[in-house]
C-alpha cells in the first residue's frame, strides 16, 4: 500500500496565536449549533501539544485546524463543508467581480478550500472545481499587487494539482512542482520562514508522489 503524506492547505483567515500546551480547535459560526458533536470540538483540546511559535497551520472549511481534523467526526466535518459550500455560493451569487474584486476572490478561495475538504460526493469533480476557483482567484490576486495572498493561493492550487484525479498524473505532479516553485519565490526562507517551511514540505510530498508513481508504472 502507498504511504499517505498530508499537505498543508491554508486559509485567508487564521487565529493569531495558540497556547503552547494545547491544540486550538475553532468552529465557524455556520457550524456552531449544528450538532452537539460540533460543540464538543469547539475550544481547546488539552490532549495535544502545539508549539506557540508555529500557530495553527490552516483552517478547514469547518474552521478546524488541520492538526485537529482527526478529532472531529467525519459527519460533522462533511456537514460543515457542505454549509461552507452553500454559503460561498450565496456570496458569489450576490457579489460582482467587477465591483467587489477582493470579496469575490476571497469567496472563490473559501469555496475552493471547501470543495477540497469535502469528504463525500464526487471527489474528482470537487478537485476540478477547486482548481477552477483557485485559478479564478489568481486573476484578481495578482503577484504584483498582493504577493502574500497570491503565494497562498498558488500553493493551494499546487496542492490541488498534486492530488488531481483527472488528466495525466505525471503532468499534474510536474505542474504542481512548478507552482510550488513560484510560491517559494515569494515565500522565502529569510522573509517568511514558517510559510517557506509549509510550502517546502508540500513540494517534498509532491516529489514523493512522483517517485511512487514511477515505481507503480
Amino acid at each position: 500500500p502507498r504511504t499517505k503524506h498530508r499537505t498543508w492547505h491554508e486559509s485567508a483567515e487564521a487565529p493569531r496565536s495558540v497556547p503552547s500546551t494545547s491544540l486550538l480547535v475553532t468552529v465557524s459560526p455556520e457550524c456552531r449549533g449544528t450538532s452537539m458533536s460540533a460543540k464538543r470540538h469547539a475550544g481547546v483540546l488539552d490532549r495535544a501539544t502545539f508549539a506557540a511559535a508555529e500557530g495553527p497551520m490552516m483552517l478547514s472549511p469547518a474552521g478546524v485546524t488541520q492538526e485537529a481534523a482527526n478529532h472531529v467526526s467525519p459527519n460533522v466535518y462533511s456537514e460543515c463543508a457542505d454549509r461552507e459550500i452553500a454559503r460561498c455560493h450565496a456570496v458569489l451569487a450576490s457579489t460582482l467581480r467587477a465591483t467587489s474584486p477582493a470579496e469575490w476572490a476571497s469567496a472563490c478561495v473559501s469555496l475552493a478550500r471547501a470543495y477540497r475538504r469535502r469528504l463525500h460526493g464526487n471527489r474528482a469533480e470537487d478537485i476540478e472545481q477547486a482548481i477552477r476557483l483557485y485559478e479564478d482567484a489568481l486573476e484578481v490576486r495578482a503577484r504584483e499587487s498582493m504577493p502574500a495572498k497570491w503565494a497562498m493561493v498558488t500553493m493551494n492550487l499546487a496542492n490541488a494539482y498534486a492530488s488531481r484525479m483527472r488528466g495525466d498524473r505525471a503532468r499534474n505532479i510536474e505542474h504542481a512542482l512548478e507552482l510550488y516553485d513560484r510560491a517559494l519565490e515569494v515565500r522565502t526562507r529569510d522573509v517568511m520562514p514558517r510559510l517557506w517551511a509549509r510550502t517546502t514540505w508540500n513540494k517534498a510530498v509532491a516529489y514523493f508522489r512522483r517517485v511512487q508513481g514511477a515505481r507503480a508504472d
